[in-house]
């Protein structure tokens, strides 16, 4: 691993807590779709937070990751029964499985 790499993998694990918490915005905005009353800033909150980690995983190098993010993103933008809750959910399933829990020890999330 060269010194940018490193300097990046370091970065990325300082910051994985708030990764984390762009993930559990979008699963909190999409539960309340499925529901009888949609939580509109719930639903922003989420777009939000998937357009960040889209941007945020693309400049780490996890194309995967945010490819799965901006598919939420358009998801979440979309048309009213365009993309289902429990599509998006398995979306979120996704994106969590592609990103690396560690980029110092190269560890995938579980």
């Amino acid at each position: 691993m060269g010194e940018l790499d490193l300097a990046l993998a370091r970065l990325w694990d300082a910051h994985r807590g708030e990764i984390d918490a762009r993930v559990s915005a979008i699963e909190a905005g999409i539960v309340p779709i499925g529901g009888a009353t949609t939580d509109s800033a719930a639903r922003a909150e989420a777009r939000r937070a998937a357009h960040q980690l889209a941007g945020t995983c693309g400049t780490f190098g996890f194309a995967q990751a945010s490819l799965h993010a901006a598919a939420i993103e358009d998801g979440l933008t979309g048309a009213p029964g365009g993309t289902t809750p429990a599509e998006l959910a398995q979306m979120v399933s996704a994106l969590r499985a592609a990103l690396p829990e560690t980029q110092t020890t190269g560890r995938s999330a579980p």
